[in-house]
């Protein structure tokens, strides 16, 4: 999809190499909070002018990838079980999820909505990668749901690298779009990762899908190689060069 739509200015790419280099060079063992081992978490605050009468948080939620077995079996929830669940009870507009991912979420939902609940917090940045990418896109819905003054500012904004397909459904009905609105789902290549679970399943992906990388001849050649981070990370700086020499 052409990012002309979406990418405001250059502060777009910094904001995504950043966050992307946080998410795979940083110690994760020493700096994320864990709930079991299917959930990998890290909350930054900045707060500018405190003390001031105009004191402001702004908020930055990171979430790891697969790394123990429970979230390997939560990725893969949808083969032994093909349901989903409603993410609110009091949703006017009803729709389906991820059954595996939903569970990870949940474990984490509370901590989060406490603390994007705090009215200080004007601006809320959420980054993942993999399965860390999916728990991203519903902690965005979240966020949408709980924080619309921070939406009605654009001040929301989601990073969702090399994500499996969350949402449950061939595609999104049109009164739900508003909820991902600057998520960015990252494709790199023909990575195996963001083509699952299977659109035949009845998974689509939801917000704006980016398409970084080469694709090449053979569409699975380098299916499983192109997930790996540092071959994203090189990917993305590629499309930053390509799209700045528009």
């Amino acid at each position: 999809m052409d990012l002309d739509e979406y990418v405001k200015n250059d502060d777009w790419f910094d904001l995504c190499k950043r966050h992307l280099s946080h998410l795979f060079y940083e110690t994760f063992s020493n700096t994320y909070e864990n709930i079991g081992d299917s959930v990998s978490y890290k909350i930054n605050e900045y707060t500018y002018n405190e003390g001031e009468e105009n004191e402001f948080i702004d908020l930055i939620i990171y979430f790891q990838g697969s790394e123990g077995e429970s979230d390997w079996k939560a990725n893969f929830k949808f083969y032994k079980k093909v349901y989903s669940r409603k993410p609110y009870k009091d949703m006017e507009t009803k729709f389906r999820v991820h059954a595996g991912f939903l569970e990870c979420w949940k474990q984490v939902e509370d901590i989060i909505k406490e603390r994007i609940k705090n009215p200080l917090v004007k601006r809320i940045t959420i980054c993942g990668y993999s399965h860390g990418a999916a728990l991203a896109v519903l902690c965005h819905e979240c966020c949408w749901f709980n924080r619309r003054d921070i939406v009605n500012n654009n001040q929301l904004y989601t990073f969702a690298f090399e994500a499996p397909r969350v949402y449950a459904n061939f595609r999104v009905k049109k009164e739900l779009k508003e909820r991902w609105n600057n998520c960015y789902v990252f494709r790199n290549s023909n990575d195996i990762v963001t083509h699952l679970p299977p659109v035949l399943f009845g998974y689509t992906h939801v917000g704006t899908l980016v398409k970084i990388g080469r694709r090449d001849k053979y569409r699975f050649m380098n299916s499983i190689s192109a997930h790996h981070p540092e071959k994203v990370y090189n990917a993305l700086l590629d499309y930053e060069k390509f799209y700045k020499n528009i």
